[in-house]
């Protein structure tokens, strides 16, 4: 989902965010708020937190506009999706439990992108992925 927090932003996004910071020598053509965002989403992997939050955090840090001014979520169902912290489901018992993993490893697929070279972040990813997710 494209993100186009108007030009004036976009201006604002470049001058902020510039090529250099980000290890780019292009500009124009870029989007320096999006840009921003995943930096604001990459400085704290540690800590799960939606996309409202990390855009809330950039806007304050100014390297973004606020979610007043362009809220933006690069899911397409939010509500649905970006929750960092789920709550507890209780209730399922290990026949369903078995039932729905068989179900995830015959229906879908799990990569883990954009963890680059820094073998920390990626052993946390792993952790996650199958220590605390069970994948």
């Amino acid at each position: 989902v494209p993100w186009d927090p108007g030009v004036m932003w976009r201006t604002a996004c470049q001058m902020k965010n510039s090529p250099r910071q980000h290890g780019r020598r292009d500009g124009d053509d870029r989007n320096w708020c999006w840009v921003a965002l995943k930096a604001q989403c990459r400085s704290d992997l540690g800590a799960p937190r939606p996309w409202s939050d990390i855009q809330h955090r950039a806007a304050e840090l100014g390297v973004v506009p606020s979610r007043d001014a362009s809220a933006y979520s690069p899911l397409a169902s939010p509500a649905l999706c970006d929750r960092a912290l789920h709550e507890p489901t209780g209730g399922f018992g290990a026949r369903e439990r078995a039932a729905a993993l068989r179900w995830f490893d015959q229906h879908v697929a799990v990569y883990s992108v954009g963890v680059g070279p820094s073998r920390r972040r990626r052993g946390r990813a792993r952790v996650r992925l199958e220590e605390e997710l069970g994948l």
